[in-house]
């Protein structure tokens, strides 16, 4: 006769880990919706594709979150790209867990 326990342990750790997981993606699409509204940009679109610089590729750590966005400056109507590094290296996605490296400034 099977145990149903480690299949029990099992399911419920996939739940939280999923859990997890969504809210972890929820903190960080709103602390990249409130920078852009802070800085007056729009976003326009946004990617997690690519080869950041290598400041930022060999100084993030698994637990971040990379983007490659494109935004418009509402203030000035100019479209710009950015790398923006969302999140602490070890996971925490607060207010100012955000680091933006502009493409024309590199």
């Amino acid at each position: 006769m099977s145990h149903p326990a480690p299949l029990l342990l099992a399911t419920v750790g996939g739940v939280i880990a999923g859990l997890w997981a969504w809210q972890h993606y929820r903190a960080v699409q709103s602390l990249l919706q409130d920078w852009a509204r802070a800085n007056n940009l729009l976003i326009l679109s946004k990617r997690r594709t690519g080869i950041p610089p290598l400041s930022l590729w060999f100084t993030s750590s698994r637990a971040q979150t990379l983007y490659h966005v494109e935004v418009l400056d509402e203030s000035t109507q100019r479209i710009r790209r950015a790398w923006i590094r969302l999140g602490t290296f070890w996971g925490s996605v607060d207010g100012d867990a955000i680091d933006v490296r502009w493409d024309d400034e590199a």
